[in-house]
C-alpha cells in the first residue's frame, strides 16, 4: 500500500553538460486525481495537475540543476489525504531525451 508516499525513479549515467525533456505517459488509474512531478525532491516539474483523459504523453523541459550531477530522481506525488490504497500516481511510460545542441 503506497497511501501518500511517492512513486520514485532513478535515472544513473545521463551526461552532465546535456540538456533533457522528460516526455511521461501517465496511468488512467484514478483519473481524477490530481498529480505532481519533483526532480530530485525539490525542484518542480510540473504542479499538481489532472491527468490527460485520454491517456496521451506530456511533455516538459528538465531543468539543468536536476541533471548537472550526472543522475536524476523523480518523484510522482498524488493528492496527499485522498486516502485508499495510494494509487493513481503510476506512469504507463517514461522517456528521459537528450536534447540535440
Amino acid at each position: 500500500m503506497l497511501d501518500d508516499a511517492p512513486f520514485r525513479l532513478h535515472f544513473p549515467d545521463l551526461d552532465p553538460t546535456a540538456r533533457y525533456r522528460g516526455r511521461v505517459v501517465y496511468s488512467d488509474t484514478e483519473e481524477e486525481l490530481k498529480i505532481r512531478l519533483l526532480a530530485n525532491d525539490t525542484i518542480e516539474i510540473h504542479p499538481f495537475l489532472l491527468k490527460p483523459i485520454p491517456r496521451e504523453p506530456v511533455e516538459f523541459d528538465i531543468p539543468w540543476e536536476a541533471t548537472c550531477q550526472g543522475t536524476l530522481n523523480l518523484s510522482l506525488s498524488r493528492e496527499p489525504g485522498r486516502g485508499g490504497l495510494g494509487a493513481g500516481h503510476e506512469i504507463s511510460e517514461i522517456w528521459i531525451i537528450k536534447k540535440q545542441p
